[in-house]
């Protein structure tokens, strides 16, 4: 499972960016919604967790993907979906996580995937290019799955 995580403080875009996933999995990538939380069709600026599913070959392709990690009721609420719903497991793992400095939060959060690593962190605190070319890296690993 290759695991992700878009980093950042408060309101430095990690919502934002995973809406933009959302839109570019369904659109471009042609991903079907497996289950959502809350159940909408779209997500517009909203945290939610989702998880993807696409058919590729004789593959079945799956990504989690969990847009909030501020409490630790939040996180423990995302720990039971990721749970429930990991029947046929998982070959992505997105989520956001508070700043290195958040100790607690971020422990809570790399104990759902442990022991596995990450193997990108989108940190939302970096300059522009930074954060492109991170990106840019996602797309890629999306791409190789």
């Amino acid at each position: 499972m290759k695991v992700i995580l878009i980093q950042g403080k408060a309101n430095t875009g990690k919502t934002t960016l995973c809406n933009r996933i959302d839109e570019w999995l369904l659109n471009v990538k042609k991903f079907s919604i497996e289950d959502r939380e809350p159940k909408t069709s779209t997500s517009k600026i909203e945290d939610f967790k989702a998880i993807y599913s696409k058919k590729i070959d004789t593959k079945e392709i799956r990504i989690i993907l969990n847009s909030s990690s501020d409490t630790l009721k939040i996180i423990d609420d995302f720990k039971r979906y990721y749970v429930n719903n990991q029947n046929n497991g998982y070959d992505m793992f997105v989520t956001t996580i508070r700043s290195p400095k958040n100790v607690k939060l971020n422990k809570e959060v790399k104990g759902i995937y442990a022991p596995q690593s990450e193997d990108l962190v989108i940190d939302m605190e970096k300059s522009l290019e930074e954060i492109v070319n991170q990106i840019q890296k996602f797309f890629h690993i999306v791409k190789n799955l």
